[in-house]
């Protein structure tokens, strides 16, 4: 009996982590107040003469996290800016061959043989192009130290390279540990008036968003 509520629970955690998973193709249109988010990062992300290869978005849960690496992903500036974009999910259960997957196959570089390699060499796969690349990598929702310690062999987040890595996470342990210098973007609690707009998008979405 306890093996068959282990497994629920386990199951029921899976489930959750997919409901929570973003997908960059589709906007949201449940956004308040970002227009002053994105034009605060977009100059930091796109500025080719600063040392600043990591950029960190941090805040509590549901402050638009995601949203707002989201819009990054899909400013027309930044599209320019960078030969690649790619986007990848982390959440509570850290799976990083999947994320580093993820990532080459955004980068369009993820060859079906790339499934049967060791971790090493799928990390030297990706850490390589990224340093020889100009390639804007977003990582989000990291929650804890040890998870972005099982990723970074595949990032060169310390050394000199023209790619970009976007990271949030709810923790400031997490940015700090990632790159002492990294840009750090902390988000702010809504004002009742964004508050009271934000519900109102949410319980009454346009006709056409349904």
């Amino acid at each position: 009996m306890k093996l068959d509520d282990d497994m629920c629970i386990r199951v029921r955690k899976k489930i959750l982590q997919e409901l929570r998973r973003p997908y960059p193709h589709i906007p949201d249109y449940d956004v308040v107040v970002l227009a002053d988010h994105i034009n605060n990062l977009i100059p930091v992300l796109i500025n080719e003469e600063s040392d600043c290869r990591v950029v960190s978005i941090r805040g509590m849960g549901g402050l638009g996290k995601t949203t707002l690496a989201k819009r990054k992903y899909h400013n027309s500036r930044v599209i320019h800016r960078f030969d690649r974009l790619a986007f990848a999910f982390v959440s509570q259960q850290c799976q990083k061959r999947k994320v580093w997957e993820d990532v080459l196959s955004d980068l369009k570089i993820l060859d079906e043989a790339d499934r049967k390699i060791k971790d090493e060499a799928l990390a030297k796969k990706l850490y390589d192009f990224l340093m020889n690349n100009k390639c804007l990598v977003i990582i989000d929702d990291i929650w804890s130290t040890e998870a972005w310690d099982l990723l970074k062999p595949a990032f060169p987040v310390l050394r000199d390279t023209k790619s970009k890595f976007l990271l949030t996470s709810r923790h400031n342990k997490v940015v700090s540990h990632a790159d002492r210098s990294s840009h750090l973007y902390e988000l702010q609690c809504l004002k009742e008036k964004e508050s009271w707009e934000l519900f109102h998008k949410i319980a009454f979405p346009p006709t056409g968003n349904l």
